[in-house]
């Protein structure tokens, strides 16, 4: 199984970098090139995206790494920006 091709639309990736998997099996995916994180569900189904270029809140540049804790908070590894963001979950 696999899914994902190049671009910058939903469900597509400019260099993904790395990934985490929540406890209900979705797969949350630092991509890269686009500057975004993009959610699936656990069969490959896009389910959201957030974050643009920049150094705000929200923003990134280059995002690489992802983690996912035990209450779903999300932390992102923004190479660029040399920081490491948490967001909540969200439904």
């Amino acid at each position: 199984r696999k899914w994902g091709i190049w671009g910058s639309g939903d469900g597509e990736f400019i260099r993904p970098q790395g990934l985490a998997i929540d406890c209900e099996g979705n797969v949350y995916v630092a991509d890269q090139g686009n500057e975004r994180i993009q959610v699936f569900g656990p069969q490959g189904r896009f389910l959201r995206k957030w974050g643009i270029r920049g150094s705000g809140d929200g923003e990134f540049s280059q995002p690489q790494g992802l983690a996912i804790d035990s209450e779903g908070d999300v932390y992102v590894s923004d190479q660029g920006n040399h920081r490491i963001l948490v967001f909540k979950p969200t439904v």
